[in-house]
């Protein structure tokens, strides 16, 4: 029998796998690769932490999509530089840190030169539109607002969004010792500045801070 006889057909027609099944590093070599598509999926998967970060970090209201916008653009434009394909969700977490950083920086300079109002944050919206969630919110935020910019990050991604310290200091290129030193001092500066705030400093008392990250 001739062998070429017995082989099946070539399959016609078949659908491409659907990239949003595809692992991390796969949708990274695709990115590379030229196909926009596989950006738009990465972006679709991890759109949601960036925009949790970005509120949680800097309690905006419609500028939050211009700056979810922006880190998207720089992963695009920052993607050759990714070594391990497979630490896409800390690169992002990096990206994202140093967005935030930069608004903190920009924010600080409006302030003092007077182009924006008071700095009195405005509300943040609340899922059940609670009383009590809004005033911790509210309080937390005007803590966070007291703290470093760099200390502020570490405390969101560390204590609310709970990435290790190794995992902090890789996002953010720095030492884990260096990261460890700004979560203290943040941890002390919020008990300080928490006291002056009773929705705050009673939330805390009897709920710590990990439970933040449900409400933030």
């Amino acid at each position: 029998m001739n062998a070429t006889s017995s082989a099946p057909p070539a399959p016609q027609n078949l659908r491409p796998f659907p990239a949003s099944r595809l692992a991390d590093a796969e949708l990274v070599a695709l990115v590379r690769a030229g196909r926009e598509d596989a950006a738009g999926v990465i972006w679709d998967r991890y759109a949601p932490m960036v925009r949790r970060i970005v509120r949680r970090t800097l309690s905006l209201g419609a500028e939050t999509e211009d700056l979810v916008q922006e880190v998207f653009l720089r992963f695009v434009d920052t993607l050759p530089r990714l070594r391990d394909p497979h630490a896409l969700q800390s690169f992002l977490y990096g990206i994202a840190s140093r967005v935030a950083i930069s608004e903190l920086r920009r924010r600080k300079v409006r302030r003092a030169v007077g182009l924006t109002s008071t700095g009195v944050l405005p509300d943040v919206p609340v899922a059940a539109a609670e009383h009590e969630a809004r005033e911790v919110i509210g309080a937390l935020h005007r803590v966070l607002d007291k703290l470093r910019p760099r200390e502020r990050v570490v405390f969101v991604l560390h204590d609310v969004e709970g990435l290790e310290f190794a995992e902090v200091a890789s996002a953010m290129r720095l030492s884990e010792s260096t990261v460890k030193r700004a979560a203290a001092s943040a941890r002390r500066r919020l008990a300080v500045f928490a006291g002056g705030e009773p929705a705050l400093h009673g939330y805390l008392h009897e709920h710590g801070v990990r439970r933040l990250g449900g409400s933030a």
